[in-house]
């Protein structure tokens, strides 16, 4: 049964963001740093279901709202909420409050995803069954925002404000879609990080784990050690710790790698091969020019700084070949966990048992909604060969839920990329050290420029030396130009979109 919870807290991590409003009493948190801009905590009645009439349940949904910098005729700025607790989106896109409001007085909110944080259908029970989880799909949480809308600003031309959607990662992708949908409810998108196109079929399963091998090999201390690149060191070490689980060394792998729980099975050991296959992701993705708390605590730049210290491994060990390989690849640990200094072990066990639940219903959507083709697809890569076959992910649904997903619903429901061309007001972002990029816009391999031309009312920008949804994070000195620029020529796309709305507006009410 352990077993079963940290394989399944894997795959969660590999498919890894006013008072006049309340319906009930609003209440103002504290914090979660002194950096972070106040909020209030309010809840809005949101129906379960958007498509049976016949259902009239209810749940509460929680959204966080600041309106220092907000007037009357201002924007609405709403963030699309995804896979997390509001609160933590909030702390990660703080940038929105900081940056973007104080330029357009705009009011801000974050509306947290149904089945996260305090957004419980169910309460306790939300996790419980098929039958309680069946609304947990991407077509009710779009529609909840929609909804959301229409009862706090109004339907079309009678709406005042204009509403931008500054959203990212899963949420940009959502805030996009309802701009394809609901393009008289939302007057433009900024989709920072969005995934748009990872499904099956629409995107190369190598892709995300070579983006992953691109930004290793980018932060390389040739300077240091000058025989081999950073990802090749890494990819070396992982390739000796199958070689071990192939061989039968189980304990020693937990023993080299400095693990508190010995690895006595084939299991065991594989759970730890595969840890890396999502943790060094992580430190890739998050590789800001500042400390980063993103499911751990990170030093600034952790991938420079896994790259150094897997530099001067290599240089400074007298050990046996062995011995060097692991310890080059035990520094992915000490960089992810932050320790400066040598620990007495790594709890990885109870660190996958904390996050796996953190992320129960993340687990769900990745039968119901987004079955991300990820995966390793030959023996030339960063990881040793784990292919993605979407048989084992649609077996795997079939065991916990009883029924078998369709990989291609989003894709149906929403479009693919032949709908590109008939964008309009959606601004996409990515960023050089993102592996979702590989399933996004731009993609200089899944999605030619060409295409992209052919359609002026969408704007995208790929940001060099940047990490997942960078420009939306409070603004930085130490943020790569790439970053400025793109906050820049966002504002002014923003200040378009407010002007064309208002344009549209009067010209409706003439008469």
């Amino acid at each position: 049964m352990h077993q079963q919870v940290l394989s399944r807290t894997l795959i969660i991590l590999l498919l890894l963001g006013l008072l006049y409003f309340a319906k009930v009493e609003s209440k103002k948190l504290v914090k979660k740093s002194n950096n972070l801009p106040v909020y209030k905590e309010l809840f809005f009645t949101q129906k379960l279901d958007h498509f049976d009439y016949g259902n009239q349940a209810t749940f509460q949904q929680r959204y966080l709202v600041n309106d220092q910098y907000a007037t009357s005729n201002g924007p609405v700025f709403i963030y699309t909420g995804h896979e997390d607790d509001i609160e933590f989106w909030w702390e990660q896109s703080s940038g929105i409050v900081t940056d973007y409001a104080p330029r357009f007085g705009a009011l801000v909110i974050f509306i947290e995803h149904r089945y996260y944080g305090k957004s419980l259908p169910f309460g306790k029970s939300s996790y419980d069954s098929y039958e309680h989880l069946k609304y947990l799909v991407a077509p009710q949480q779009s529609m909840d925002v929609v909804t959301f809308i229409k009862e706090k600003f109004g339907f079309d031309y009678k709406r005042n404000r204009p509403v931008i959607l500054l959203a990212a990662s899963l949420g940009g992708v959502y805030g996009s879609w309802i701009r394809q949908h609901h393009p008289s409810l939302v007057d433009g998108v900024i989709a920072s990080s969005a995934q748009n196109f990872g499904y099956v079929n629409e995107t190369d399963p190598n892709g995300f784990y070579d983006i992953t091998q691109e930004g290793l090999r980018t932060c390389s201390r040739l300077d240091i050690y000058p025989q081999e690149t950073c990802d090749r060191v890494i990819q070396r070490g992982l390739l000796k710790v199958n070689e071990y689980i192939n061989n039968g060394k189980y304990l020693e792998i937990g023993r080299r790698l400095n693990l508190c729980s010995p690895t006595t099975t084939k299991a065991q050991a594989s759970m730890v091969l595969k840890s890396y296959q999502n943790i060094i992701p992580f430190i890739v993705r998050f590789n800001y020019p500042y400390p980063v708390n993103w499911f751990s605590s990170m030093k600034a730049y952790p991938t420079n700084e896994l790259c150094r210290s897997v530099a001067l491994t290599m240089k400074n060990s007298k050990a046996s070949e062995d011995d060097t390989l692991f310890q080059a690849i035990n520094n992915v640990f000490n960089v992810f966990f932050n320790s400066s200094t040598p620990q007495t072990c790594f709890d990885l066990n109870g660190f996958l048992n904390n996050l796996g639940e953190r992320f129960v219903p993340w687990y769900y959507q990745g039968c119901a909604d987004f079955i991300a083709p990820i995966g390793a697809q030959d023996n030339n890569r960063l990881f040793p060969y784990s292919p993605f076959v979407l048989s084992t992910v649609l077996d795997r649904c079939q065991k916990d839920y009883g029924y078998i997903p369709d990989p291609l619903i989003d894709i149906n429901y929403f479009g693919g990329k032949r709908s590109i061309p008939a964008m309009s007001n959606i601004y996409f972002t990515q960023a050089e050290f993102d592996p979702w990029r590989a399933h996004g816009i731009p993609n200089e391999k899944e999605v030619p420029e060409e295409l992209l031309k052919m359609n002026p009312r969408i704007k995208y920008s790929y940001m060099k030396g940047a990490a997942h949804q960078h420009e939306l994070r409070t603004s930085s000195v130490y943020d790569p130009q790439s970053v400025k620029d793109t906050r820049e020529d966002q504002m002014k796309t923003i200040k378009q979109w407010i002007q064309e709305f208002y344009t549209i507006r009067d010209l409706l009410n003439r008469n």
